[in-house]
Parts: C-alpha cells; structure tokens; sequence
C-alpha cells in the first residue's frame, strides 16, 4: 500500500476520517483531474462557481462606474 493510501487508512480505522463514494457526475473535482466534453466542463465548471475572468473585468467596471456616479451626486 502506497504511504498515503496508509496515511489515510489510519485515519479511517481511527473513525477520524469517512471515506464515500461519489458518482463521476456528482464529483466536481473531475474538472481538475479528466478531460471533459464542453457541455460536462461547463457544467462542472458552474458548479464550482468559477467565471470567465472577461465576464468578471466587465461587473468590476460597472460597479466601479456606479460608485463614480454616487460620488459625483453627494
């Protein structure tokens, strides 16, 4: 057994630690670790939150821009 498969077991018999099964549909970290279709990445990638850094830039400038507004009113 591996060192880190024995790391883990330990904690397993100590009841520190459940290991689980989780389906490859239900597991988000495939995205880290399988090459993924374009539909199944993009779901998966919505599951973890994470956007395009070009959609990110775009609400950072408009709320920018607001508070510029706010500022110009007070």
């Amino acid at each position: 057994m591996a060192k880190h498969a024995r790391f883990i077991n330990e904690y397993v018999q100590a009841k520190e630690l459940d290991v689980t099964y989780v389906a490859s549909a239900d597991n988000i970290a495939d995205v880290f670790t399988k090459a993924l279709g374009p539909a199944e990445f993009e779901r998966q990638r919505s599951r973890l939150n994470v956007e395009d850094v070009q959609n990110a830039w775009v609400v950072i400038e408009a709320t920018d821009a607001e508070e510029d507004v706010e500022m110009q009113e007070a």
